[in-house]
C-alpha cells in the first residue's frame, strides 16, 4: 500500500488538491473583506457636505464630466473646517456649543433640514452623541423634530 501523501492530486488535507484551493480561496475572499470595512471606516470620517446650490452645480457637473476643474473651483465645507471656522470665527470654547453649532451649519447647508440619520452619517458624530446634541437644540428652540419612519426629520425653526 501506498502512504497517501504519495499520490499524486492530494493536498494538504489529504482529501484532494481542490479542497485546498478552496480554502485558499475561502482565506483570501475573507482578508478581502476586512480590507474592504477597514477602508470603509476610514472614508466615512471625510464627508463632504454641499450647500443646496453647489449640490447642484455637482449635478451638473456630473452631467458634463469634462469640466472637473470648475469643481476645484467650488467651496466644499468638510466638519473639520466647520468647526475651523467656527473656532476662528465666533471663539467658541465650549465643545458642546461647537457640536451644536455644526449641527446647525450643516442643517443650513442642506436647505434647513436633514433626516436624522442623514446628520449622523454627514456630522460623523455617533448616534447617542448626536442624539443629545439635537435634544439640546431643541429645548434651546432652534430647531424641531418630526418622526419619519424609523428616524426624524430635523427642521431648523
Amino acid at each position: 500500500m501506498v502512504p497517501p501523501a504519495e499520490h499524486p492530486g492530494q493536498g494538504i488535507f489529504g482529501n484532494s488538491l481542490l479542497v485546498t484551493l478552496l480554502v485558499l480561496l475561502l482565506i483570501a475572499i475573507i482578508a478581502l473583506v476586512i480590507i474592504g470595512v477597514i477602508l470603509i471606516k476610514k472614508t466615512r470620517k471625510n464627508i463632504i457636505i454641499l450647500t443646496p446650490e453647489e449640490n447642484e452645480e455637482l449635478k451638473k457637473l456630473r452631467i458634463n464630466k469634462h469640466n472637473k476643474n470648475q469643481l476645484e473651483e467650488k467651496k466644499i465645507y468638510t466638519v473639520e473646517e466647520i468647526k475651523k471656522e467656527l473656532l476662528e470665527n465666533e471663539k467658541i470654547t465650549d465643545l458642546k456649543l461647537l457640536d451644536q453649532k455644526v449641527i446647525l451649519r450643516i442643517l443650513e447647508q442642506n436647505g434647513g433640514s436633514a433626516l436624522q440619520k442623514d446628520l449622523t452619517k454627514l456630522s460623523g458624530f455617533s448616534k447617542p452623541k448626536l442624539s443629545r446634541i439635537i435634544n439640546s437644540l431643541e429645548k434651546r428652540g432652534l430647531i424641531e423634530r418630526q418622526p419619519v419612519g424609523q428616524t426624524f426629520l430635523v427642521k431648523l425653526k
